[in-house]
């Protein structure tokens, strides 16, 4: 019988450290590949629109239209390529009116920021980088999901920099203040999605990075859609 338990505990220690050399070979064979592919890949990010300086970090502004009113498209959160996501609308609108989109930090073709990410300075970073992009008020804003709640504080704060907000499934303080367990869980969630993309295992699990509305467009091109593609995988870690 001891026989029996020395054989048990000797296999059961060497599966545990087979598993622990598996998961460390695969991490850093991970690790390795992401930073292969994110080399790769950057050769096809080349900002469309102009790059900002605020708060020390490069902002990246798009523009396209010509028009009396600029609407401003405000991303959701998580939303790694507003650009992209956004085109099929702002395309449709660009002929008539002005449209300005700015990518904040860690998001588009942005540099991260380690700066608090509060709503007054994330406001504070779209001001000023629509104004260093030579982009004047008042602006319609069109916020998606979170942004609603920094669209609502702009007009309260900057009324006369708001004509009006046009929503785009957009959230409310009271709603946010209801959901509130459900919004930690959510943000639990992102952390986790975070660390395995600073790991590079994003990778590997496509389906829980890339949205599949936009991959399965037929309203964006395949060109956009492998920057798509590029701009998540750089952007979840940040």
């Amino acid at each position: 019988m001891k026989k029996i338990l020395k054989k048990i505990l000797k296999f059961t220690k060497f599966s545990i450290i087979a598993a622990i050399a598996l998961f460390i070979i695969f991490i850093s064979v991970s690790v390795i590949n992401n930073k292969i592919q994110l080399k790769k890949e950057s050769k096809i990010l080349n900002p469309p629109g102009k790059l900002v300086e605020v708060n020390n970090k490069n902002i990246h502004v798009y523009s396209e239209g010509v028009g009396d009113l600029t609407c401003v498209f405000m991303s959701g959160l998580g939303n790694v390529a507003p650009e992209i996501d956004l085109k099929p609308l702002y395309k449709e609108m660009s002929n008539e009116y002005r449209i300005a989109i700015v990518d904040r930090s860690g998001y588009g073709f942005s540099e991260s920021s380690n700066s608090p990410r509060d709503i007054d300075t994330i406001l504070d970073e779209t001001r000023k980088s629509l104004t260093l992009a030579g982009e004047k008020p008042p602006y319609v804003l069109f916020p998606h999901s979170i942004s609603g709640l920094e669209a609502i504080y702009w007009a309260q704060k900057y009324p006369s920099e708001v004509k009006a907000i046009i929503g785009l499934d957009i959230g409310f303080p009271e709603g946010y203040l209801m959901e509130s367990e459900r919004m930690k869980s959510n943000l639990s969630i992102m952390k986790v999605q975070c660390l395995f993309a600073k790991l590079g295992v994003h990778r590997f699990l496509p389906s829980l990075s890339l949205d599949e509305s936009v991959l399965n467009s037929n309203l964006i091109s395949e060109d956009d859609k492998e920057i798509y593609k590029a701009l998540t995988y750089k952007n979840l870690s940040s």
